[in-house]
C-alpha cells in the first residue's frame, strides 16, 4: 500500500472545507431568496384579496342600485325589494336621493313647460325613505311604468272615443234636430192649450166675480131691508151670503189653477225661445274613482275651483231636460208638470288639472244604487258659459233655508262663489240698488247682466191685513226694479228654478208665512186705521 503524504491529506481536507462553506453559503442565499419570495407571494394574495373584497362591494353596491332602479320604475321582483328594504347604506340612500331629485327636476320642468296650474311633481308620485325605516316597497300611488302605461292607454281610449263621437257627431246631430223641432212642436202645441184654457178659466172668473158682485147687491139691499125688520131679507140675505161664500171659494180655487197653467206656459215659452231653460251639457264625467270624478273642463274653459254642475244621464243629450221634470198632483188633484228637475246629484270642483280636464267631489248622490253618477253623464249648470263668467242682478226676498230672515248677503256670497259675477243686488231696506264691489260708483244692473233673479214677494191676507198696504208698496219697489233690469236686456228667472240648477239648496219648508216675516223688517211704518167696534 503506497501511504499518502502529510500534505496531500491537509490539501484534501482543505478542499472539503471549502466545498462545505461554498455550499452553505449558496444554500444560505437560497434559503433567503425562498423566504423573500414567499413574502412577495403573500403579500401579492393579501392585495389580491382586498381588491377581491373592494370589487365585491362595489358590485354589490351596483347590484342594489339596479334593483332600486327597477323598483323605480316598476319592474323589480319580490326578492329585489327585499334586498333594498334589507340595506340602509348610505350609498343606497344617497343614490335614491339622486334618483328622485332627478325625476322632481324632470317633472317640474314638464308641469312648467305645459303650464299646468296647482299642480306639484308629489302630486304624481311620492317615495321618500322614512328616517328610521324601510322604504316603501314602490313609489305612491304606482309605480313609474303603472302610470305611464295607465296615461298612455288612457290617452288612446280617449282618442279612440274622440274618433267614434266624430265620427257619430253628424247623425246625432241630426237626431237631436228632429227631437227638437218634435220638442218644439209638441211645446207650441201645449202652450196653444195651456192659453186657451188659461182664457176659459178668466171667462169663468169674470162670470163669478159677476155673480160674486150681484151677490154682494142683494147682501146690501138685504141688510138695508132688514133695519126695517122685515124676515123675508133676512133670508134673502142669508142666501146671498152663502153664494157670496161660494164664490169666493171657486175664485180662489181658478187663481191657483190659473197661476199653475201660467207658470207651466212661463217654462214652455222660455224653451221655446231660448230663455233660461236649456237642452244642452256643458261637458261629461271622463271617469269615477269613490267620490271623486274627472270632467272634460278646465283652465280653457274659465272653469274656477268651487263650480258645480248637477248630473244628468247620457240619455238627456238627445231626449233632453223637458224628459226629467218632475211631476205631481197639484191642489184639484190634477196631475201637472211641475217646474223641477229630477237630476243623479251634484259635483263641485275640486282642482283643475289642466286645459280640459279637471277634479270634482261628489256633493250630491240621492240614489246611489238606481241612478248613481257614472262615466259618460253629462255636466249641465243654465249659467256657465265655456270662457265668460256670467251677469246676475238680485230682486226680492230670500229665504232659502225658511229660518224667516232674509239671506241675500249669503246668495250674493255664493253666487260669487260659484264662478257668477253679481252685478248688483236690491236692497229692500233702501229700495235702491247695491253693487257687491264697492268701488261701483253707480250700483244697478247693466247692459252685461245677463239674468235678474227673482225672489218671493210678500203675500197680503186681504182688506183685514194691517201690512197691506206696506206690502203694496215694497211689492211695487220689487215689481219696479225687475223692469228696471229687464229694460237693461237682462232675462228675469225664478229664485226656486235658478238656485236648483247651479246646485244651491231651497228648502221645502218655504211658505207664505216665511216669507212674509222674512219681509216684515222691510216694511215701511204705514198708519193704519182701526175699524170702528160694533155697536
Amino acid at each position: 500500500m503506497v501511504r499518502k503524504s502529510k500534505g496531500e491529506s491537509n490539501l484534501a481536507l482543505i478542499i472539503s472545507l471549502v466545498f462545505f462553506i461554498l455550499t452553505s453559503i449558496a444554500l444560505g442565499v437560497l434559503y433567503y431568496m425562498g423566504i423573500e419570495e414567499t413574502t412577495k407571494q403573500a403579500d401579492a394574495k393579501k392585495k389580491a384579496d382586498s381588491d377581491k373584497q373592494a370589487a365585491d362591494k362595489d358590485r354589490d353596491s351596483a347590484i342594489l342600485k339596479l334593483k332600486l332602479y327597477k323598483a323605480f320604475v316598476g319592474t323589480a321582483t319580490a326578492e329585489d325589494i327585499s334586498s333594498i328594504q334589507a340595506n340602509s347604506g348610505q350609498d343606497l340612500k344617497d343614490e335614491h336621493a339622486k334618483l328622485v331629485a332627478a325625476a322632481n327636476s324632470k317633472l317640474s320642468a314638464s308641469i312648467t313647460t305645459q303650464a299646468i296650474d296647482n299642480f306639484k311633481p308629489e302630486d304624481l308620485f311620492s317615495w321618500n325613505w322614512p328616517a328610521n325605516g324601510q322604504l316603501p316597497a314602490q313609489p305612491s300611488p304606482g309605480t313609474l311604468l303603472d302610470r305611464f302605461s295607465s296615461v298612455v292607454a288612457m290617452k288612446e281610449k280617449s282618442l279612440r272615443e274622440t274618433n267614434i263621437q266624430s265620427t257619430n257627431a253628424q247623425a246625432e246631430t241630426t237626431k237631436l234636430k228632429e227631437a227638437q223641432k218634435q220638442a218644439s212642436d209638441q211645446a207650441a202645441k201645449l202652450a196653444k192649450d195651456l192659453e186657451a184654457e188659461i182664457a176659459k178659466l178668466a171667462a169663468l172668473s169674470k162670470s163669478i166675480e159677476e155673480s160674486k158682485k150681484e151677490s154682494s147687491d142683494i147682501i146690501n139691499k138685504a141688510v138695508a131691508d132688514q133695519v126695517k125688520g122685515t124676515n123675508a131679507a133676512t133670508q134673502q140675505r142669508d142666501a146671498a151670503m152663502a153664494k157670496f161664500n161660494e164664490a169666493e171659494t171657486q175664485l180662489v180655487a181658478i187663481k191657483e189653477k190659473t197661476k199653475l197653467l201660467e207658470e207651466q206656459l212661463t217654462g214652455i215659452n222660455e224653451a221655446r225661445t231660448g230663455g233660461f231653460v236649456v237642452n244642452l251639457p256643458h261637458g261629461e264625467i271622463t271617469s269615477r274613482r269613490d267620490r271623486v270624478v274627472e270632467i272634460n273642463l278646465g283652465s280653457a274653459d274659465n272653469l274656477k275651483i268651487g263650480q258645480t254642475f248637477t248630473i244628468q244621464p247620457a240619455s238627456t243629450r238627445t231626449e233632453g231636460l223637458a224628459s226629467r221634470k218632475v211631476t205631481k198632483y197639484d191642489s184639484n188633484n190634477n196631475l201637472v208638470i211641475s217646474e223641477e228637475e229630477k237630476s243623479k246629484g251634484s259635483i263641485e270642483v275640486m282642482q283643475i288639472l289642466g286645459p280640459n280636464s279637471a277634479t270634482a267631489r261628489i256633493t250630491d248622490e240621492p240614489d246611489s244604487i238606481r241612478e248613481s253618477i257614472l262615466k259618460g253623464d253629462l255636466l249641465y249648470n243654465p249659467v256657465f258659459r265655456k270662457g265668460v263668467p256670467e251677469h246676475v242682478a238680485i230682486v226680492g226676498v230670500f229665504d232659502l233655508d225658511a229660518d224667516q230672515t232674509d239671506d241675500i248677503a249669503s246668495v250674493v256670497k255664493e253666487l260669487s262663489k260659484k264662478g257668477l259675477v253679481v252685478d248688483a243686488y236690491f236692497d229692500l231696506a233702501t229700495r235702491k240698488w247695491v253693487s257687491p264691489n264697492p268701488k261701483v260708483a253707480k250700483p244697478g244692473p247693466t247692459l252685461s247682466t245677463n239674468y235678474v233673479i227673482k225672489g218671493w214677494l210678500p203675500e197680503s191676507s186681504g182688506s183685514q191685513d194691517p201690512l197691506q198696504a206696506a206690502k203694496s208698496e215694497l211689492t211695487v219697489a220689487i215689481t219696479n226694479a225687475l223692469s228696471e233690469a229687464k229694460a237693461k236686456g237682462a232675462k228675469e228667472v225664478k229664485g226656486t228654478e235658478f238656485f236648483g240648477k247651479i246646485g244651491m239648496k231651497v228648502s221645502p219648508n218655504i211658505t207664505e208665512e216665511t216669507v212674509n216675516n222674512a219681509a216684515n223688517k222691510f216694511l215701511k211704518d204705514i198708519k193704519v186705521e182701526t175699524p170702528p167696534m160694533d155697536k
